[in-house]
């Protein structure tokens, strides 16, 4: 699925949030420079995968180095199967452990908020691919960004790695 401008320039002013019934954002840094965020939304009405993507990629805490502009549409939406999502929330899950036991964390005692989310009611998955340079947000390290929906609720789930 191809990312034009327009579309997130029509996004730039949309708010989501009155079409929905929960929306919850979390985030939290791994360790180094590394994080995880993970949103979930039960929508009221139908948003597609796009909007969805660009509604949460517009509500950005991690500081990103680069506009959405600039990168965003120098990447594409590729599906993916079930078992590509389960192992990414399983990284997650691992980095978070391992920023937990590293000396001098700051990260506390975070109940991993994605615990029993399943996937067997998976409507669509996509995951975020970049085509060309920029695609990414930030300018060191991978960020994996993938997004589904599960029956009627809505995921995103981003895994930076700084190093």
């Amino acid at each position: 699925m191809k990312i034009e401008i327009e579309q997130i320039a029509r996004n730039e002013s949309m708010d989501y949030s009155y079409l929905a019934l929960a929306i919850t954002d979390s985030f939290s840094i791994t360790w180094l420079c590394s994080h995880f965020r993970i949103v979930s939304m039960k929508p009221c009405k139908e948003i597609n995968a796009l909007d969805f993507l660009i509604w949460v990629l517009l509500r950005d805490p991690t500081n990103p180095q680069f506009e959405l502009r600039d990168w965003l549409p120098n990447c594409e939406l590729k599906d993916v199967e079930a078992q590509e999502i389960i192992t990414y929330i399983e990284h997650a899950k691992s980095d978070l452990i391992e920023g937990k036991s590293e000396p001098g964390s700051e990260i506390g005692d975070v109940d991993f908020p994605l615990s029993g989310v399943v996937t067997n009611n998976l409507k669509w998955a996509f995951s975020l691919k970049g085509k060309q340079k920029p695609c990414n947000k930030h300018s060191a390290g991978p960020t994996y960004i993938h997004i589904w929906k599960n029956g009627d609720n809505l995921y995103y789930l981003e895994i930076h790695n700084e190093s």
